[in-house]
């Protein structure tokens, strides 16, 4: 459930925080029960109405039951949204694909921040699109997804099509901070490429906190650029996958759970050694490491891992 739609389900409350928007005190509207997590329990009312002598004592007292009964039902909303996150990381714990030559295995850890992770696969004529977003506003992360899946229309997904729903997304960013001025969400991090499934050729951009490395020599590390044509040139990556060559494409979350460390060592260089077991143990072991001190069930952040591989008898088209 992304929106407050449970204020609804309550006829007299819902007349009530009606009546009370009308009458002046605080603007309703539906507010992503993402953001709603920042609040700490707190609904957003102009408290200041508390103190106007000009509202009677029994407004005023209406407004405190309202206020009430309304961060109970915000309590219980994030309550029924952490279930949810808990019941995705447990049916949908794997994800396994292979086209031509290269097998995509991917694991995602809920997290308890707001907003999250998220990943798609965009399988085209001879070639591959990638997908990795990370937000702290599920409407953003939404609406990134919802702009990537327009993208299986075109016939090609070359760095002009990128290019173009990069523009998508900073346009619809811009809109959704332009009609939420108040509401402070840091700038979206994201990582999309294009694999040539002949050529065994990887292109594409990483804006953030996204990494792409492989048990061999490719390293592309997270940045500060954000989503922006200034940054195109400078986020822009390319290079050739070779047979039997292992990658990793891990979300910021993996980074800022583990602290740069996995079980005492430099965490990029922890799994590159696990890269070299088999990959849903190397998957599940890195899950636990992220989790093993932790005291709730889920991660402080969301995380995802998408395990890459190219078959040794790909086939290559120099």
């Amino acid at each position: 459930m992304d929106k407050l739609s449970l204020v609804t389900e309550n006829e007299s409350l819902r007349k009530l925080l009606q009546g009370a928007s009308e009458a002046g005190f605080f603007k309703l509207e539906n507010a992503p029960l993402s953001e709603l997590s920042a609040l700490e329990g707190k609904v957003l009312v102009d408290y200041e109405l508390l103190k106007n002598p000009s509202k009677s004592s029994e407004e005023t007292l209406l407004l405190a039951a309202m206020s009430k009964e309304l961060n109970a039902l915000i309590e219980k909303s994030l309550s029924e949204l952490q279930r949810v996150k808990k019941l995705h990381e447990q049916i949908v714990p794997l994800r396994e694909e292979s086209i031509k030559g290269i097998k995509l295995l991917s694991k995602y850890g809920a997290g308890e921040s707001s907003g999250g992770d998220f990943f798609d696969v965009i399988k085209g004529e001879g070639e591959l699109l990638l997908l990795m977003t990370s937000s702290s506003s599920y409407v953003v992360s939404s609406m990134i997804l919802s702009l990537f899946d327009n993208l299986r229309a075109k016939k090609r997904m070359d760095r002009q099509a990128m290019e173009g729903f990069l523009n998508s997304v900073v346009a619809e960013v811009l809109r959704v901070t332009q009609e939420n001025p108040k509401r402070k969400a840091a700038p979206p991090q994201c990582f999309i490429a294009r694999i040539d499934l002949k050529r065994k050729a990887v292109e594409g951009f990483i804006f953030g906190g996204c990494e792409f490395v492989s048990d061999n020599k490719v390293c592309y590390s997270g940045n500060e650029f954000q989503i922006n044509p200034a940054f195109f040139e400078q986020a822009w990556f390319e290079f050739k996958m070779e047979r039997g060559e292992r990658f990793l494409l891990l979300s910021p979350g993996v980074k800022k759970n583990c602290g740069e460390f996995i079980d005492g060592r430099p965490y990029l260089s922890w799994l590159r050694d696990a890269m070299k077991g088999e990959s849903r143990n190397m998957l599940h072991e890195t899950f636990y490491q992220l989790k093993k001190n932790r005291e709730r069930d889920f991660l402080a952040y969301d995380a995802s891992v998408i395990f890459i591989e190219v078959d040794q008898h790909a086939l290559v088209q120099v």
